[in-house]
């Protein structure tokens, strides 16, 4: 499978190109939120899971045919788990100028060598959803090995090091993150790590457990003040208005390139593909048909993701 995908719509950086650095669900948590269901490959030491040359050819053939506003090193595992990241960086900063993100659950970055690897990059996004070690476990699930003040020191010395932008994600959950109290604590942790922007965020995709739901639009406001700086909301992904008409020829492993790490609406897929919607419409049926898309419904939308087996 490919590693470049995209681009997609973020809510946080707009037309964004991603690359995928580890192998599908390989990661240190196990979050709750997680749009891409449990993880089935749990580690803590950093491995080599790719080829940095065939990376970054991949990537110069897709910006031949796309202008993204940024390259984002995301996927559907915690890329600072790859040993190749700083490497990755670097090369891409030698074939373009457009910003390079990183988005990472922030838990590695207690060690030096993930720090030293994500100083490179123009915007680090890290998340932070718990403002106590009950609630970070209960939430984020980490490897027993990694508690709350470990991660949370991470968070704190990277800023120290780090002259780029940070911009935090704090996500909020119903029943679990949703009183004063505990937003107040993630909020005071937050101004401790003392992050560029703030944003604000809620269970908007399926989750891995499918019992937890999300915040209201006026709850997330209510929220927002309390943070240093002012949280921003980060509202439903923008609506793709461009229709794509185009009628070329599309196959499976297109779409299962996306969704593997980004679950879509049809529309959302039409736009990362250049493809119109009526062509995508068979193809997703036979990949729903062979049990490797599955379609959920969440506030109203339909979105495709990838079946984890």
């Amino acid at each position: 499978m490919n590693h470049v995908f995209g681009p997609v719509y973020s809510r946080r950086l707009s037309k964004s190109l991603g690359i995928d650095l580890v192998p599908f669900k390989t990661c240190n948590q196990d979050c709750v939120y997680c749009q891409l269901g449990p993880t089935t490959c749990k580690l803590l030491e950093r491995g080599s899971f790719c080829n940095v040359g065939k990376i970054i050819t991949e990537l110069k053939q897709k910006l031949e045919q796309v202008s993204p506003d940024f390259i984002t090193l995301v996927g559907s595992g915690e890329p600072t788990l790859c040993k190749e990241l700083g490497e990755v960086i670097s090369e891409i900063k030698k074939i373009t100028s457009i910003p390079v993100a990183v988005l990472t659950n922030g838990s590695l970055l207690f060690q030096s060598d993930v720090r030293n690897d994500l100083v490179q990059a123009d915007i680090v996004c890290p998340s932070l959803d718990a403002g106590n070690d009950y609630t970070f476990q209960r939430v984020n699930r980490p490897i027993p090995t990694i508690d709350f003040d470990t991660f949370l020191n991470g968070l704190i010395q990277f800023r120290r090091e780090y002259h780029g932008q940070i911009w935090l994600e704090v996500l909020l959950i119903k029943g679990i993150t949703d009183t004063q109290e505990e937003v107040v604590q993630i909020a005071q942790c937050a101004a401790q790590i003392n992050p560029d922007r703030i944003h604000l965020n809620t269970v908007t995709r399926p989750p891995s457990d499918i019992s937890i739901t999300g915040l209201t639009l006026s709850e997330l406001e209510e929220f927002a003040s309390l943070f240093t700086p002012t949280a921003e909301v980060i509202a439903e992904y923008p609506t793709v208005s461009e229709v794509i008409t185009s009628a070329k020829d599309i196959q499976q492993e297109d779409i299962l390139n996306v969704i593997q790490r980004h679950p879509c609406s049809l529309k959302e897929l039409s736009f990362a593909l250049s493809v119109s919607e009526e062509m995508l419409k068979p193809v997703l049926k036979d990949l729903i048909h062979q049990d490797k898309v599955e379609v959920f419904n969440i506030r109203g939308r339909e979105l495709f993701r990838y079946k984890n087996k």
